[in-house]
């Protein structure tokens, strides 16, 4: 409290400690001054928004949703989060994938590979047969189809083919074979994008439920769900291989894709294309030796309970 009493003592301060901790005399003024500091907002956390792409040519498939919870964890609801994820993200390996995919059913649309059997005999047929004209000094090269089941049906690719592509095969004495599946996908940033799918319901299976025990709502820690989809942009890839017979003697008689498509000397013929958006390739090498076709496409998963 402050007092004018002049009985108190003269003020001593020591010089050396601004800091003072005792009553002292001092000039009393009026007012005052008003000072005001800000700090950065906490936010919460920025949802990660599924994306909105257009699925139309991309292959299609079911897989079970339980597959995809089981890799959740424990779900913490003090951070709603699931704990004991690392980075926050699921991963799917080659092996997960096969076993997961066994039934052609399953497979709901093959998108822009409907026509990768039937395209690749067409490559195949103009090899052989256009302008070269060499097609009897190959067996079979006139009559080479894929998956022949009759004298109507071959090339076609169908939900059984993509999960015949997914199981290897040893080579066999003709030269059919079919290498393990490789590779991985991965789900980043799970919490946010189950938040998202809650708050927004973008995919139409996490309305409210309203009935006479209440309102039930979806919450982070009940995971993903039938219904749910994931898009892999660079999902799969399907390679195909035609090995040619080399000739042992000089001058040789296949001339290749040089003769082929309209030259006249061995070579190799590259055939490319991508797509507008980026999302499907192929590209065809070929050789007096070898025929190779690469093609990609994006990959939807729909999760479905099995």
């Amino acid at each position: 409290m402050a007092t004018t009493d002049p009985d108190e003592p003269i003020n001593v301060l020591d010089p050396e400690h601004d800091p003072i901790a005792i009553s002292v005399y001092a000039f009393e003024a009026t007012g005052g001054f008003e000072m005001e500091r800000g700090f950065d907002t906490i936010l919460r956390h920025e949802h990660q928004a599924p994306v909105h792409v257009d699925v139309t040519d991309s292959i299609q498939i079911k897989m079970d949703v339980g597959l995809f919870n089981t890799k959740l964890g424990t779900f913490d609801p003090v951070t709603d989060t699931y704990a004991g994820l690392e980075n926050d993200s699921i991963s799917l390996d080659a092996e997960e994938f096969t076993a997961a995919v066994t039934s052609g059913t399953q497979v709901f649309s093959v998108g822009k590979y409907a026509t990768l059997y039937s395209d690749f005999q067409t490559y195949v047929a103009n090899y052989f047969g256009s302008a070269g004209g060499f097609s009897s000094l190959f067996a079979g090269a006139s009559e080479f189809a894929i998956d022949r089941i009759d004298e109507e049906t071959a090339n076609v690719f169908d939900g059984d083919s993509f999960v015949a592509l997914l199981t290897g095969s040893t080579q066999d004495a003709s030269g059919r074979y079919i290498s393990d599946l490789s590779g991985s996908i991965t789900i980043s940033n799970i919490s946010t994008l189950l938040k998202y799918a809650v708050d927004g319901n973008v995919f139409g299976n996490r309305t409210p439920v309203n009935d006479e025990t209440g309102v039930s709502n979806f919450g982070v820690g009940d995971g993903f769900q039938a219904g749910d989809l994931i898009w892999v942009p660079a999902g799969t890839k399907i390679v195909l291989k035609l090995a040619i017979d080399a000739e042992a003697l000089n001058p040789i008689n296949n001339f290749g894709p040089s003769s082929a498509f309209g030259g006249s000397t061995a070579g190799t013929q590259s055939d490319n294309f991508t797509s507008l958006n980026g999302l499907f390739t192929h590209g065809t090498e070929a050789t007096t030796e070898l025929i190779t076709r690469t093609v990609t496409a994006p990959l939807l998963i729909k999760l479905v309970t099995l």
